[in-house]
């Protein structure tokens, strides 16, 4: 499971790769269990998790991992994840955005697999904003 990145200006909060840590995340996100890296309960994307359902499906090794539900599942929620692909998108998106890739987007939490240039950021869209994104959950660049 991807962990946390550290932002040059926010801490990790010592997280280490694999490792779940249930109480950085807000009690009204919503999430779904996950199995090595995939959803496993049916209809997942309209059945959101509580943190204390997700910590006993991992207690009770169910899942393996935690999945935040974002994009058009949870609209509600307004969250997106900027998807950086790779080291030769981080140019072209500086280009378009006028200025280096730490300037462009506020920070926020971002988590990698650990390859070069490759990165989700997730926002937070207000709710009177969201029709201006792409109906998707994740918006790659």
């Amino acid at each position: 499971m991807p962990t946390a990145t550290p932002s040059p200006r926010e801490p990790n909060n010592g997280l280490r790769p694999g490792e779940i840590n249930l109480d950085l995340i807000p009690q009204e996100w919503a999430l779904t269990p996950l199995k090595d890296k995939r959803a496993y309960v049916p209809g997942w994307t309209s059945q959101p998790f509580s943190i204390d359902q997700i910590k006993r499906e991992l207690e009770e090794g169910r899942a393996t991992g935690v999945g935040l539900i974002s994009g058009q599942w949870s609209n509600e929620g307004g969250l997106v994840w900027v998807d950086i692909d790779g080291p030769e998108a981080i140019p072209e998106l500086e280009k378009l955005a006028g200025g280096p890739l730490d300037t462009i987007f506020p920070a926020t939490l971002t988590i990698s697999s650990g390859k070069k240039g490759r990165q989700r950021m997730l926002y937070w869209v207000p709710t009177q904003k969201l029709s201006l994104i792409p109906d998707k959950a994740t918006i790659k660049i």
